[in-house]
């Protein structure tokens, strides 16, 4: 966490950054291990260049604790998120854990609030379904499929949550995937593999979010937050004044859906924002003053993980943002649907190889291929992968031109449409429903 004490070497002295960070965010440490070997024999003339790098996200923004208009005390409000670099890589190329307990998309986040002298964090995470499975990229929204039983998954499970626990004390699931269709399986091998843990200071919660926020009613996270309240005041938060630690988290809440991106996004956002109103109440300040600029730190959070795993912006990230959902944010995420299943088909390979390499792993060569010149001739297989409507090859003097629908309609009737060829993508919006999309065409 980044509140918290400085290690220290023997005598006392500060060790250098590099020494001090968790290897696991040590992003560059592999492309700096000539540097580090050689440490022990020139530390003035390496130190300088041994600067550690993560991926993740650093957001601050400034908060007013009073009603003053020229407030005596100013504070800040930082969100900082960390991305683990083992089992690091793209959506559809890393998914769940591996042999060593290293789960996909793992993201530790904490929330900062600084206010004179103090300062107070709230740390969640986030990670891919920990046993063993991945997606095929068969379809729009492949089935998972599990790789190994739950008495197989045990070992690197307990290996997780065993690490979990040494660094959080105490940990509370919460699983956002669907209780029924394609995610069930998955959800119920998580629960499995959760109730053979058999661990006292590890909680399992199962949240069906489509089912209870179905109809953009998002707000229904409410019941989660009301179900996670003893939880959260038991926890606590970290509070620090004039460095020193007057009150410690004693632990953590872990958050995953089936991307650990999206629906996650809101349920995170929701969480640390009642963690900040608790924080403003103990320091009897007003709470909106503070919980505001986070809508926008969480919402941005979300974008920059998701762009990292999955290529674009986060899904629903408008409700993160403004705490309500129109029409504006579901062309948006029509978008990026459509953008995060090109990015799939099309550069993902490319970039695993690429963080790969910088993780000192060895790349799967017979994967890697000239994307540019491949583009044309795998539209078909985009168009069929995406689940569209009416594909309509037509041939043109020049080019072979791919055509496709990929719709979408919700509960209210209105209905979003996405127009795909090779050079161009096109989104259109019917207010009335889906049968009417081709009279609204662009």
């Amino acid at each position: 966490a980044v509140v918290s004490t400085q290690s220290t070497g023997d005598g006392g002295d500060v060790l250098p950054i590099w020494q001090r960070v968790k290897n696991q965010y040590f992003w560059n440490e592999n492309m700096l291990e000539c540097l580090i070997s050689v440490y022990a024999r020139f530390p003035q003339l390496c130190d300088p260049w041994i600067i550690p790098v993560m991926q993740g996200y650093v957001e601050q923004a400034p908060v007013c604790p009073t009603e003053d208009p020229n407030p005596t005390v100013h504070g800040t409000l930082t969100v900082v998120s960390r991305r683990n670099k083992h089992r690091a890589g793209t959506r559809f190329k890393r998914r769940g854990i591996d042999e060593e307990g290293c789960p996909a998309n793992f993201v530790e986040t904490e929330q900062i609030l600084t206010l004179g002298k103090q300062q107070l964090s709230y740390t969640i995470i986030r990670g891919s379904v920990p046993v063993y499975w991945y997606q095929p990229l068969t379809n729009y929204r492949p089935k998972p499929v599990i790789l190994r039983s739950p008495d197989e998954a045990l070992a690197a499970f307990r290996i997780h949550m065993d690490g979990l626990l040494e660094s959080h004390r105490k940990v509370v699931v919460v699983n956002l995937l669907d209780s029924t269709g394609k995610e069930a399986p998955l959800g119920d091998e998580f629960a499995k593999v959760a109730y053979m843990y058999n661990n006292e200071h590890l909680t399992y919660i199962a949240f069906d979010f489509n089912e209870y926020c179905a109809g953009m009613r998002f707000d229904n996270v409410a019941v989660l937050l009301r179900e996670l309240d003893p939880i959260t005041d038991n926890y606590g938060f970290t509070h620090v004044v004039a460095g020193e630690l007057k009150q410690r988290q004693e632990g953590a809440i872990r958050v995953n859906c089936m991307d650990s991106l999206d629906r996650t996004n809101v349920v995170q956002g929701s969480i640390a924002r009642a963690s900040l109103l608790n924080q403003a109440l103990s320091l009897n300040i007003p709470a909106d003053n503070i919980a505001e600029p986070g809508k926008l730190l969480w919402a941005n959070n979300g974008d920059a993980i998701s762009t990292q795993y999955a290529g674009t912006a986060a899904l629903k990230g408008d409700y993160t943002r403004t705490g309500e959902r129109g029409v504006a944010g579901m062309m948006r995420d029509g978008v990026s649907s459509v953008t995060r299943m090109y990015i799939n088909v099309f550069r993902d390979t490319n970039r695993q190889a690429a963080i790969d390499i910088m993780q000192g792993l060895e790349p799967d060569i017979s994967e890697i291929r000239d994307e540019k010149s491949e583009e044309l001739d795998c539209i078909p297989g985009l168009i069929e992968r995406g689940g569209c409507l009416l594909p309509t090859p037509a041939d043109t003097k020049t080019h072979q031109i791919y055509k496709a629908w990929i719709a979408q309609e919700w509960p209210s009737g209105e209905a979003l449409g996405v127009w795909l060829t090779p050079k161009s993508l096109s989104i259109v919006y019917s207010p009335d429903n889906i049968d009417t999309l081709h009279d609204h065409r662009l």
